[in-house]
């Protein structure tokens, strides 16, 4: 059975491509003859990746906003798209969580759905805010402007989890790799995802924890092809949409 957000293989020329199911109709488009139709292979998946009511609103409003298609935007979202077929023990260690007292800690902890920090990121709170974050059952995304910061979090972040739990996400990452890591966060096995644009567009779980270091920079925007979005806006929106917490750092 076909559903709104199903994954769908469909002929396309010579070759198979997969499309999204946005929509159902009795009537055929105008200018359409029914001989023109073609059946759909086959259902990729049997259940969702999102909350496709939720996600039809986030790409309506990003394509309005940014000026371009809503297929690339749908593209974001589902270019990696797959599921682990294995079983993942859904724990973290006793004794990696440990209390921290500092006051920018406890101002996180108790402000809104969003808020903007004047000032420096600051790893070590924000790797306890996580970790609280993901014995909670919950997932966090580091957002960064750049490749080479993501990659100095990560390094840090990774010192101190298993790296089962643990992503490095970016766009030259390998088709493979990119669906591996798809996957674990479908499956809630990776709890802790650090990298820049692209990042944003993985299956997170309801209410995570969105962290973006260095907000009002430049790099966060996508202009240089299509689609085109500003990362953190796409953050506040994916916030609004999905009931996660956003932690926005701005040098001061």
């Amino acid at each position: 059975k076909l559903f709104l957000g199903a994954e769908v293989l469909c002929p396309f020329g010579f070759r198979q491509a997969k499309g999204i199911v946005v929509g159902f109709s009795d009537k055929l488009p105008e200018g359409l003859s029914e001989k023109k139709l073609k059946d759909i292979y086959s259902l990729v998946y049997n259940c969702p990746a999102y909350d496709f009511e939720k996600l039809f609103f986030i790409v309506k409003k990003s394509s309005q906003k940014w000026y371009s298609p809503d297929g690339l935007y749908y593209g974001l979202f589902y270019e990696n798209s797959y599921r682990e077929d294995r079983d993942f023990k859904q724990y973290l260690p006793d004794d990696l969580y440990t209390e921290i007292d500092k006051s920018l800690l406890l101002k996180i902890e108790k402000c809104g759905q969003k808020v903007l920090f004047r000032g420096n990121f600051d790893f070590q709170v924000c790797a306890q805010l996580s970790i609280k974050q993901a014995v909670n059952g919950g997932q966090t995304l580091f957002l960064t402007a750049d490749y080479l910061t993501a990659m100095a979090v990560y390094r840090n972040l990774s010192a101190k989890i298993s790296p089962e739990f643990c992503a490095l996400f970016h766009g030259s990452l390998p088709s493979k790799k990119k669906k591996e890591i798809f996957a674990g966060v479908l499956s809630r096995r990776i709890k802790f995802i650090v990298g820049p644009k692209s990042a944003l567009f993985l299956p997170y779980a309801q209410s995570s924890l969105f962290i973006v270091i260095n907000a009002e920079s430049d790099f966060h925007f996508q202009f240089e092809q299509r689609p085109f979005y500003n990362a953190v806006d796409m953050a506040v929106m994916l916030g609004n949409a999905f009931s996660h917490k956003i932690v926005l750092f701005s040098p001061a």
